[in-house]
């Protein structure tokens, strides 16, 4: 049996060793469980702001997109506005006016060289009709003359003067009438022409000023758009590079999120294999125990060998200390064996604390011995 002792002693002691080691191992744990715990908290916290600055990111764009949309609607509008439309019918109505305007000065220049040239041909007329009746006074006072040296000749001849002097005078007194009423229809024309010109000028210079000025109100309002569009675009590129920064500062923080979350993984299978060695030597050291105890059940012990082996051997030391012994009694789960081992009847313990009295032969030097090594299991058994 000593055999057995020192194995079982042996094994304690790995056990014991492995546990302060695993013991040493998992102090820290919990520490950086919280520390990881704090730091995801945080992490949390940021990516909720964050959140938070995106969407109100994202509302701002959306109002500036729908603010876009307007001003282009506006501008649309505008530009298929009646007043364009009237303005440019009244631009080309202005550019008829125009030239009917450089038309009718054209035939009033032409007009006033034909007077010039009507009233030169006039005063050449008023000349030829003066000498012409100068001529007739010549020629009255030759036929007066005439008359007397020879009456029927001369009768005959001034008959004949006086009948082409009359024929040129109907003939040049229709042309100048002719000339005059075609002169003075033109002028009249002319006079007409010009009145409705100058009416035309006074109706239209309100809408033309009115027109003017709407057209210089447009442009100043496409200018004032093109400067908003300049300074929306500028702050949508402004907007771009703030989103993609966030967005690579979300993936940044995404990445160690998700290196946080592998390092907790890890950190939680460590601690689940810790577990699983402790349950793993709870086990065996509950295996040991009911081991113990049925060797104990087996051998028998007499009081005066007991008491020998209490004088000529010292009681072996605990092998375990009692913070493990109550770290095992408290904390550890039971295993299958532990579960079997406290279906045992509970005379077994009180049999190792109080050992039944043998026969008074029985005190060879093998139930010495035998007897020493039960009282140190059963010693070690009730030190756990």
């Amino acid at each position: 049996m000593y055999w057995l002792y020192f194995d079982i002693r042996q094994q304690v002691s790995e056990y014991r060793i492995r546990i302060e080691q695993v013991s040493a191992t998992s102090q820290n744990v919990p520490e950086a469980l919280q520390k990881w715990h704090e730091t995801s908290k945080n992490l949390e916290q940021n990516q909720t702001a964050l959140n938070g600055k995106l969407r109100d990111i994202q509302q701002a764009m959306g109002n500036f997109s729908t603010e876009l949309k307007q001003l282009r609607d506006t501008i649309e509008k505008k530009n298929e506005n009646s007043q364009e439309t009237q303005l440019n019918t009244l631009q080309s109505n202005v550019a008829k006016l125009g030239s009917s305007l450089n038309d009718a000065i054209t035939r009033i220049q032409v007009l006033e060289e034909n007077r010039v040239k009507s009233e030169s041909e006039q005063k050449t007329l008023t000349k030829s009709v003066e000498d012409l009746q100068t001529l007739f006074a010549q020629i009255r006072n030759a036929s007066s003359l005439a008359t007397s040296l020879d009456g029927s000749a001369a009768a005959a001849a001034n008959n004949v003067t006086e009948q082409n002097i009359a024929n040129i005078q109907r003939e040049l007194t229709a042309q100048i009438e002719n000339l005059s009423k075609n002169f003075t229809g033109e002028l009249e024309s002319l006079r007409q022409k010009s009145t409705w010109l100058r009416t035309d000028l006074v109706k239209n210079k309100a809408s033309i000023d009115e027109l003017i000025e709407n057209s210089a109100n447009i442009s100043s309002h496409v200018k004032s758009v093109e400067n908003i569009w300049v300074e929306m675009k500028a702050n949508l590129s402004t907007l771009e590079g703030g989103s993609k920064a966030i967005g690579d500062q979300l993936e940044g923080l995404q990445n160690v999120t998700n290196a946080i979350k592998v390092s907790i993984g890890s950190v939680r299978d460590e601690c689940e294999r810790y577990h699983g060695q402790s349950d793993t030597i709870n086990g065996e050291l509950g295996a040991i125990k009911v081991r113990l105890e049925k060797v104990e059940q087996k051998e028998v012990v007499s009081p005066a060998t007991a008491a020998t082996v209490n004088v000529t051997e010292p009681p072996p030391k605990d092998p375990i200390p009692n913070k493990l012994n109550q770290l095992f009694n408290n904390n550890s789960q039971p295993t299958p064996s532990a579960v079997d081992a406290q279906k045992q009847p509970a005379s077994a313990t009180t049999s190792t604390a109080t050992p039944s009295l043998p026969a008074a032969g029985n005190t060879s030097p093998t139930a010495t011995s035998s007897n020493a090594s039960a009282a140190a299991a059963a010693a070690v058994a009730s030190g756990m």
